[in-house]
């Protein structure tokens, strides 16, 4: 999601969640990423099945972060998934990111 701020001192609350299912061993991290900055982990380990049965863990990934852009250029956020472990992770659906300006 991209937004635009109006003042360069605004503060940007973004929202994120995203529903998954994890399958066999896996652990994922899932972060908030502004541009191509870092700017919140969700969660470092999304999930784990046991490696010895083929199972699914259905979940979500949800956080929020009140972020300092310092800019009044459009800026993106966007969310990052990585695998920390073999496994599967499938997205059960549509991720969700909101960005409200709080001006200051």
């Amino acid at each position: 999601v991209s937004i635009t701020p109006k003042f360069s001192t605004s503060k940007i609350l973004v929202s994120a969640h995203t529903p998954i299912t994890i399958q066999n061993t896996a652990y994922v991290e899932t972060k908030i990423v502004r541009d191509s900055t870092d700017i919140y982990t969700l969660d470092t380990q999304s999930g784990y099945v046991n490696p010895s049965v083929n199972e699914h863990s259905i979940g979500s990934a949800s956080g929020e972060i009140l972020d300092s852009p310092g800019t009044t250029s459009a800026t993106t956020y966007k969310l990052q998934m990585k695998m920390k472990a073999s496994g599967n992770i499938l997205v059960d659906g549509q991720p969700v990111i909101t960005a409200m300006e709080i001006a200051q």
